[in-house]
């Protein structure tokens, strides 16, 4: 699922750009923008990030994190504070770039 979370920014992102530009489907997915990349790249991050917190999850097959569950998820959730003030900053970036 790792790996599906950004196919599915890019995919929205293609489709919308094609319904909005009207342009044939190779043209509209090369043209994604960086910012769309990005997104994905976050979405991946932050999904990854919030696996941990989900019990029986595959993370929980490494030893380390079996062992140390309850410290897992702390650090988990610490990470996903962290990480939504990150990304935070990141989107409104980008929206303000996009905006102008």
């Amino acid at each position: 699922m790792i790996l599906v979370t950004p196919l599915f920014v890019v995919i929205g992102a293609f489709l919308a750009r094609r319904k909005t530009v009207g342009e044939p489907w190779i043209a509209a997915l090369l043209g994604a923008a960086r910012e769309t990349w990005l997104i994905a790249l976050l979405g991946a991050i932050s999904f990854s990030i919030w696996t941990f917190s989900v019990p029986f999850n595959g993370w929980q097959k490494l030893r380390l994190i079996e062992e140390n569950s309850g410290a897992a998820a702390l650090i988990a959730a610490v990470a996903g504070l962290l990480f939504s003030q990150l990304a935070q900053g990141l989107t409104t970036d980008v929206a303000l770039k996009i905006k102008e």
